[in-house]
């Protein structure tokens, strides 16, 4: 069970997943792991930072984007005027 969970966009959206996960890489001394790609389109991307982990989700199960993290990123997380332009 992850301590903070973030709802991005109602609707498992690449644009939206990307721009977050442009903003997520950005992060100084954030650690990427090898994004996932699942068999029915879903994306995963973990980061790790200060030795906490980051799950960043496009599910198509689910139908949306969303975080589950260890650490809170809250300032990292897309705004609705970003939402706008990203989709």
């Amino acid at each position: 069970m992850y301590k903070y969970h973030y709802n991005i966009y109602p609707d498992a959206n690449e644009s939206i997943y990307y721009a977050q996960k442009q903003i997520l890489s950005g992060i100084p001394e954030i650690v990427v792991e090898k994004e996932l790609h699942d068999v029915d389109d879903s994306r995963i991307q973990i980061y790790f930072l200060d030795g906490k982990k980051i799950k960043l989700i496009c599910s198509t199960d689910v139908g949306a984007v969303y975080m589950d993290t260890d650490i809170d990123v809250a300032s990292y997380v897309l705004q609705q005027d970003e939402l706008a332009t990203a989709v």
